[in-house]
């Protein structure tokens, strides 16, 4: 038996202000013993409230879920919402290497403070997963603690098709040719790296009109995230011919991404990428070929860098 919680703590958004942000806390009901915890970095979410701790209110919160299996055989499983997302104010900042970890550090801290005043008894071991967006911010997470509390905080890390090479494979996203099915992945990114960076004035600066509109929809909350993919799969392919991402941005947007390698997107990309370090716990990377949103060439720069690097 499991019993679950919504959580709210104390944290920061994405400006660095104090905010209140939420998650998911599942606990195992078996009296008597010492548990290990997991934290568990969910997937890319279609609305702000479809998160882990509304899984029950949101159909497309429902990834909270597997808080329920790992609980069941024995984890007291931590799923954050994210900055942004849930209670969080402001837009989430998606894939962003320093709210990812602080969102995930700080529902830790709190859960090992409530634990301990709820007889609720847990040992030193942090186990951490996640899938897709989960997959980077599991490895956001596991890169954050190593570098701040050193190897022995983390027992043992598995990240799960993430896309950890932003200024590589994923950026080729929208340089190539190519039909990409998910292009909504990259206003997604634009606008939660401008949560944190500031980096642009206007949606207009990047995206070419007849895609402002709809972006904006999304960014307002008044659309979700697949509904948005979805207007801009049938844009492209009425005034483009077909849905080649790079045709939404600019023109002089899309000029500096392909040749100004210290342009500001490229570099903001850059400094979130999570895969050009060497994790000195047990690590496992996991993929699958299949995978249509995030290439499974994330995965395998990932695993080779680190291997370069000595892991």
């Amino acid at each position: 038996n499991v019993n679950y919680y919504k959580v709210t703590y104390n944290s920061v958004d994405a400006k660095g202000n104090p905010d209140v942000l939420s998650g998911l806390l599942m606990v195992p009901d078996s009296a008597g013993l010492v548990y290990p915890t997991l934290m568990y970095e969910h997937g890319t979410s279609a609305c702000k409230t479809c998160v882990p701790s509304r899984y029950e209110e949101t159909p497309d919160g429902d990834e909270g879920r597997a808080g329920l299996v790992f609980a069941s055989v024995g984890f007291v499983s931590l799923l954050p919402d994210y900055v942004g997302m849930g209670d969080g104010n402001g837009f989430q900042t998606y894939v962003h290497y320093n709210t990812t970890v602080s969102a995930s550090e700080d529902m830790l801290t709190a859960v090992r403070s409530w634990a301990a005043d709820n007889d609720i008894a847990l040992n030193d071991q942090l186990f951490i997963t996640g899938y897709s967006q989960g997959g980077y911010a599991a490895a956001a997470f596991h890169k954050g603690m190593q570098d701040k509390h050193g190897a022995s905080f983390v027992t043992a890390a598995a990240y799960n098709s993430g896309p950890y090479s932003l200024s590589g494979v994923m950026r080729d996203l929208i340089l190539v040719d190519s039909a990409y099915q998910y292009p909504a992945y990259i206003p997604n990114t634009m606008l939660g790296f401008n949560e944190y960076y500031e980096a642009f004035d206007d949606i207009a600066d990047v995206f070419k009109p007849e895609f402002v509109t709809d972006i904006q929809k999304y960014y307002d909350g008044d659309i979700y995230l697949t509904e948005l993919n979805e207007r801009i799969i049938d844009t492209l392919t009425q005034y483009f011919g077909s849905p080649v991402a790079y045709h939404m941005l600019n023109d002089n947007i899309l000029d500096s991404i392909a040749n100004r390698p210290n342009y500001i997107i490229n570099k903001l990309l850059e400094q979130n990428d999570v895969y050009n370090w060497v994790p000195e716990s047990p690590t496992r990377i996991f993929y699958c070929k299949g995978d249509d949103q995030v290439p499974y060439k994330n995965s395998e720069v990932a695993i080779a860098e680190m291997y370069l690097l000595g892991a």
